[in-house]
């Protein structure tokens, strides 16, 4: 499946330099359309009610001038395909992409009148869709297989369907007797030595799996420069931090 860029949506910001929202939409290839935001926001899904939430969506929320001659190539809000468009920001002289996500096509507000009009669009990055997907029983391997949660986070983050390979780091330094920790070495993390009977996922959603180990780790999962992060969040304010 590939994805072709069609609609890049720039920012200027008071430092001179600039945020670039980049669209890519499947399987199109041609020219590519530029639009000038008006406000190019990240911001976190975090709950003042959860404190210690262990998963941290975000959305990206975009809103820019267009006219009426443009409705043509306006993107197709109104598809059904919920991976039709993939986001990507960026800023300038950096080659990864800050955050990346789907649009979101049941948010777009584009009122109906003629002349320039402001369109606001919001992506999401995809941990919400894991709420709708059954984990995956494959019955060759039995109820009774041992299955990593580096493997089965690893699993689960790639449901979400990115175009691109994910990328997952983690820093948490909590071990159980008998692991091998910092002391042996700087990259023994605790999720490649943890292991769960697969029949323990049975009748769960991704997101219900995902939450369920995050949060047996006194960890938080979130999208930050483009890549999953997974912290412990007693740890978050250590000096040095462990990636996988």
């Amino acid at each position: 499946m590939a994805y072709g860029l069609r609609y890049t949506i720039t920012q200027a910001l008071r430092d001179g330099t600039t945020l670039n929202a980049n669209i890519y939409e499947k399987d199109y290839s041609g020219s590519v359309i530029t639009y000038e935001a008006i406000n190019i926001s990240l911001e976190s899904n975090a709950s003042n009610d959860e404190p210690l939430a262990g998963i941290i969506s975000s959305q990206l929320n975009i809103s820019f001038l267009t006219t009426e001659e443009n409705g043509e190539t306006f993107p197709e809000i109104l598809s059904f395909d919920i991976r039709k468009y993939f986001v990507k920001l960026y800023t300038v002289d950096i080659e990864y992409p800050l955050w990346v996500g789907f649009l979101f096509n049941d948010y777009v507000q584009l009122p109906f009148t003629t002349g320039n009009v402001q369109v606001d669009i919001v992506a999401i990055d995809g941990l919400s869709l894991l709420k709708y997907i059954r984990f995956n029983f494959i019955e060759s391997l039995g109820i009774n297989t041992l299955y990593r949660h580096i493997d089965v986070l690893a699993d689960i983050l790639n449901a979400i369907a990115y175009p691109d390979p994910i990328t997952l780091l983690t820093s948490c330094s909590y071990y159980a007797e008998g692991m091998y920790d910092r002391s042996d070495a700087s990259a023994e993390e605790p999720f490649e030595q943890t292991y769960q009977y697969r029949r323990d996922f049975q009748d769960k959603t991704y997101y219900e799996v995902l939450e369920n180990i995050i949060q047996s780790f006194g960890c938080r999962l979130f999208q930050s420069d483009g890549k999953w992060q997974i912290l412990a969040i007693n740890q978050m304010a250590l000096d040095t931090r462990y990636f996988y």
